[in-house]
């Protein structure tokens, strides 16, 4: 009787080891697939990221060289002029659109990916301080902005109980 008693431990030992060992693979699979598609969730952002970046940077390039544009131009604009009035004269003429009389003002907007662009408003500096070799203008804006106004849906279809 002994022999059959110690044989029915050992099966049992058997299929509880193998048990065990089952629900270990298992949560092993389960952990391992969720751990990729948090992964692979993750590249998908990071790869938006790098894009949203890159865009921006070469928006801002294209709008630093804008600026030594503008600067050159203003200068040469200034030495065509021989007084304050034939300079606004020149600037409305040379930027048409973009040049503000009342405030003295340029503005620009630069595509900056599919949902967005660069403002670029600078304010030119007076006549009499124009001069080469230095900034002839303040920056007064520089802003990414959305293209479409976003609106927040707050509408909430609640069920009443009626």
């Amino acid at each position: 009787m002994k022999s059959k008693s110690t044989s029915s431990k050992q099966r049992i030992q058997i299929g509880t080891s193998s048990l065990l060992l089952i629900f270990t693979v298992l949560c092993l699979v389960v952990f391992s697939t969720l751990s990729l598609a948090s992964a692979k969730a993750d590249y998908a952002l990071a790869a938006k990221n790098e894009k949203s970046v890159k865009t921006y940077y070469e928006a801002d390039c294209k709008g630093e060289a804008l600026k030594k544009d503008i600067n050159r131009k203003i200068i040469n604009l200034a030495g065509q002029a021989p007084n304050k009035d034939q300079f606004r004269e020149l600037m409305k003429r040379s930027f048409k659109e973009a040049f503000n009389e009342e405030d003295s003002s340029i503005s620009y907007t630069i595509d900056a990916g599919s949902q967005q662009f660069l403002f670029i408003q600078l304010r030119v500096n007076n006549y009499e301080e124009i001069a080469e070799g230095k900034q002839n203008y303040k920056v007064t804006s520089w802003i990414i902005q959305n293209k479409v106004d976003y609106e927040v849906d707050n509408n909430m279809p609640v069920w009443s109980g009626i």
